[in-house]
């Protein structure tokens, strides 16, 4: 806090406070969408399980890999 205040950012302890305080309601937002979000996509999953949608893990990793070398050859990574 003091070298916020000595630099010039904030005229007072109570504003880097304050601005504290956003930064962390911010943050709690953000954490709980993004929760909210990783639950719903955990729920979606489950759906597409229970309903037979399903795809082989190695065949989706070999076509990364294949997508990643073509990304190389071709100079894009």
């Amino acid at each position: 806090m003091q070298q916020c205040l000595q630099n010039g950012s904030y005229e007072s302890a109570s504003a880097v406070v304050q601005q504290a305080l956003s930064v962390l309601r911010d943050f709690d937002t953000l954490d709980s969408a993004l929760r909210d979000d990783l639950r719903s996509k955990i729920d979606e999953g489950l759906a597409d399980i229970k309903a037979g949608r399903l795809v082989d893990g190695e065949a989706v990793f070999d076509r990364l890999e294949a997508e990643l070398d073509r990304l190389e050859r071709t100079g894009h990574v």
